[in-house]
């Protein structure tokens, strides 16, 4: 009798909450054609889309997730992660007349513009470039013009946060596609200092395991937004576009925001002593981009290799407007000058095909969206030396005073 008495109240139970599971079931149905509308004509996915853009990478640690489309719809990933126009999510075969450039490096390469954690974005108003705006839709339109007779591609190969060692790796993952020229820019990601025993590869692995992404409660979220279409409309509300846990990347500039940063006088702190572990550091970035010229060379793949600029760099006397409230919001919240980046660009003076990025420091217009993102004025500056250094031959030297 007890156990017609319990049955009895599962059954209950079961019942109560059928209204609620029929409910969940004809919302999941509703996302799923609200999630196909949305993206079947970009050949993606909403399990693609809620399972975030980076992705697990054997030879790169991590990498940037196939198909995946930009929130801002500007631009999407192909079958190598490198960011294409959108629909563009196959690798073209590359023909007789074809003249490549592949750009590596991380996010300032990939097109972002203000960070989106603290006030950044609210003080510039600028999210990510579309590709017209990017140094390769920029840099493709120069090339084009002076090429006509060849068909130019600009394939932006960056992965955001990316170090040297992930350009020199990007590049063996790459290599048999047959690029004309390879041009990477890095720095900032790299680990300032390194421990005797440490290498390069342990820093952003140990980075990438403890990314937040990977952690509670991302990691269950993550899990149910590419299983779900529910989740992931709800998640993808709660993440890019309400502003709850971040500036949604589509946000304009918030005046009050950025007259308050703009009316502060910030002064940055000093540099902090470069040590022996600083010292490692520097030899290890110089030699991945060392070994990277050399597997150029040996293939016969033409190349500039950058070093980046950065804000903490920048000449105060150059800064306008917005740059300037930057620069004081940058002060203000602990900033220092990047001490390990100035020291890599007066290392590479005279280093081959490395080129250290300084004379932006000098340029008298915004170049700068936050620390180390470009205005998309910068941008076209930036892909104007790289222009003239390619179509040259290499024997321009770019970002260099008579040069620039």
């Amino acid at each position: 009798m007890s156990r017609l008495k319990n049955l009895s109240r599962t059954a209950q139970a079961a019942l109560s909450l059928a209204p609620l599971v029929i409910v969940l079931l004809l919302l999941e149905i509703g996302a799923r054609v609200v999630c196909w509308q949305r993206f079947d004509a970009y050949g993606t996915h909403f399990s693609v889309m809620g399972n975030g853009r980076w992705i697990d990478h054997d030879l790169t640690v991590w990498g940037n997730r196939p198909r995946f489309l930009e929130h801002t719809l500007a631009s999407q990933y192909n079958e190598f992660g490198m960011r294409v126009p959108i629909g563009q999510v196959a690798m073209p075969v590359k023909g007789d007349d074809d003249f490549w450039v592949f750009l590596l490096g991380g996010s300032a390469v990939a097109g972002m513009g203000s960070n989106q954690d603290g006030e950044w974005l609210k003080i510039t108003g600028v999210g990510t470039h579309p590709i017209r705006d990017s140094i390769d839709g920029q840099l493709e339109r120069l090339l084009q013009a002076e090429m006509p007779d060849r068909k130019v591609r600009v394939f932006n190969a960056a992965i955001a946060s990316g170090t040297s060692l992930q350009s020199l790796l990007r590049y063996r993952e790459l290599r048999n596609l047959g690029p004309d020229w390879v041009i990477t820019m890095d720095g900032i990601n790299d680990p300032p200092s390194l421990n005797p025993e440490e290498m390069t590869r342990d820093v952003i692995e140990s980075a990438w395991k403890s990314h937040r992404f990977k952690r509670w409660p991302f990691l269950e979220f993550r899990f149910l937004m590419r299983n779900s279409a529910l989740c992931f409309l709800v998640g993808e509300y709660l993440y890019a576009k309400s502003g709850i846990i971040r500036t949604p990347v589509s946000s304009s500039r918030d005046l009050e925001t950025y007259r308050k940063w703009l009316g502060q006088s910030g002064i940055l702190g000093p540099a902090k002593p470069l040590g022996e572990g600083e010292q490692r550091a520097t030899a290890a970035f110089f030699g991945h981009l060392n070994a990277l010229q050399q597997e150029l060379r040996a293939d016969g793949v033409q190349h500039l290799l950058l070093i980046q600029p950065h804000l903490s760099l920048r000449d105060t006397t150059q800064l306008k407007s917005a740059e300037r409230a930057v620069y004081n919001y940058y002060a203000k919240t602990g900033g220092r000058v990047h001490g390990f980046l100035s020291g890599l660009h007066t290392s590479a003076k005279g280093m081959g095909s490395i080129f250290p990025m300084s004379t932006p420091h000098e340029w008298e217009f915004e170049v700068f969206v936050d620390y180390c993102h470009f205005t998309a004025e910068a941008n076209r500056r930036i892909s104007e030396e790289l222009s003239k250094a390619i179509l040259s031959g290499g024997d321009y030297r770019p970002f260099s005073s008579s040069a620039s």
